[in-house]
């Protein structure tokens, strides 16, 4: 609903929810990752947020894959590239998706393709949301948060003590 209005979530509604959404990812990543996380992937319960159809992408031969991904194609963007290109992947897929829906709940927008950067967009949104985006959304997986948790946990530190988690993300803020 917000996104047909370009009305975006503050960090504080976004935190929790996406902590929701990475939660049910990391118990379901013991046997299975989701591989195609889109915002029709997540109902919303008068108990919380439920995150559907885990596996069923990566469970899928690559043609099958192709095929769903093709007949998909504005979900498609949610897919990391490793999934879109025919590889099983791992969590790190997922945090590509997250980082998607990070990115669009921030901003209120559509990201049809990823952005450079959320300031792009939203200039008074913490650069350090930004951070967290660009980690997310790294083309090669090596070089994205390992989990949704760690994700999670960066968002968390810049929510609740203004600074990443992780040292290692702090040089990567843009001037």
């Amino acid at each position: 609903l917000r996104q047909n209005k370009q009305e975006a979530f503050n960090l504080e509604e976004i935190e929790p929810m996406l902590l929701q959404i990475s939660e049910g990812l990391t118990y379901a990543e013991d046997s299975l990752i989701h591989g195609f996380l889109t915002p029709e992937n997540v109902l919303v319960l008068p108990e919380g947020l439920c995150v559907t159809d885990i596996g069923l992408v990566t469970s899928l031969e690559a043609e099958s894959r192709s095929r769903l991904l093709a007949r998909s194609s504005t979900r498609a963007r949610y897919v990391a590239p490793e999934i879109r290109g025919g590889q099983q992947g791992d969590a790190r897929a997922d945090v590509y998706s997250l980082g998607i829906l990070l990115g669009e709940m921030a901003t209120g927008q559509f990201l049809e393709t990823p952005v450079d950067s959320l300031l792009e967009i939203k200039a008074e949104l913490n650069p350090l949301v930004d951070v967290i985006y660009r980690k997310a959304l790294e083309p090669s997986p090596a070089h994205r948060y390992a989990s949704p948790s760690q994700m999670m946990a960066d968002l968390s530190a810049v929510l609740h003590a203004g600074e990443l988690a992780s040292e290692e993300d702090s040089s990567t803020i843009v001037q």
